[in-house]
């Protein structure tokens, strides 16, 4: 019998596990800030502080991927840095390249 490797916890695993605990705390701290005795100024800061954290795990687990790096000049602009695109084959409707190119030819 071999030796397991353990498994590689990846960045966004990470972020999945934090995020239903900071979605979680975020509620109970801002319930605690209203008391009898009017406003707790310390679970303010609790409750600002975890949504905070929460909003960014957010925010890093929906942001769209890094573009792919490429060698320059391979690609060609205009002088106002728009990029063509050439689609082929059969297509019609709506043409969505998702890397903001604006001057689109089909053929």
């Amino acid at each position: 019998m071999g030796v397991r490797a353990r498994p590689r916890v990846t960045g966004r695993r990470v972020l999945l596990l934090l995020s239903v605990p900071l979605g979680v705390g975020a509620a109970v701290a801002s319930n605690q800030v209203l008391t009898d005795d009017g406003w707790s100024w310390v679970w303010t800061g609790v409750a600002l502080a975890v949504a905070t954290a929460a909003a960014l795990v957010a925010y890093w687990l929906t942001r769209p991927p890094a573009a792919p790096a490429t060698t320059p000049g391979t690609e060609a602009t205009t002088p106002n840095g728009e990029r063509s695109v050439v689609v082929t084959g059969d297509n019609s409707g709506i043409i969505s390249t998702g890397d903001g190119a604006t001057n689109i030819q089909q053929r």
